[in-house]
């Protein structure tokens, strides 16, 4: 899965191309001559972002235990617990190899 997010500062930059592409040169930009400009770097400033944190699949996981069927042990259970390698939940933890 491919990582979607997106930095301010890429934002800012898709801005100023976007900007350019309707007909402003980059000279031009700034917050009181370039209207365009300034209302992107409102909203920019304003967009929310997201409180993410990485994600550890079953595959790169230290909990990961011996295949079964295709299916694997998760070695943090207390009781038997089937995974797939792309499963994850909250305790996973990366594979110091």
């Amino acid at each position: 899965m491919a990582d979607d997010s997106i930095s301010r500062s890429e934002l800012r930059a898709a801005a100023i191309k976007a900007t350019a592409i309707l007909g402003y040169e980059p000279s031009e930009f700034s917050f009181d001559n370039c209207y365009p400009y300034w209302q992107f770097s409102k909203c920019i400033k304003e967009a929310p972002s997201i409180d993410a944190v990485p994600v550890v699949r079953c595959k790169d996981c230290r909990f990961l235990g011996d295949e079964n069927l295709g299916l694997y042990d998760c070695d943090h259970h207390r009781g038997p617990m089937r995974v797939e390698l792309d499963d994850f939940c909250s305790y996973g933890e990366r594979k110091c190899d």
